[in-house]
């Protein structure tokens, strides 16, 4: 089974994770309705893009350490 330490450290990330999302999902916002005014966005299209390409990673690292716990869970001998 997964240790303290191990559960800490996985629920800081998908915190951080959490408001990392959030935080790109404000700029894309912002971005989106600064493109509809006069004004232009001040978000160049490769910040951006910078900005997906961070989302992506942080899925896919959300992704690969949530099979790899499952993957431990499941090879753990039952405690029951």
């Amino acid at each position: 089974m997964l240790n303290e330490a191990t559960v800490k450290m996985q629920a800081q990330k998908l915190i951080e994770a959490g408001e990392f999302m959030l935080a790109v999902q404000a700029i894309h916002e912002q971005h989106q309705i600064a493109q509809m005014d006069d004004e232009g966005s001040p978000y160049s299209d490769r910040t951006m893009g910078g900005l997906m390409n961070g989302l992506k990673l942080v899925g896919a690292e959300l992704l690969a350490q949530g099979v790899d716990a499952l993957e431990r869970i499941e090879k753990a001998p039952a405690t029951r």
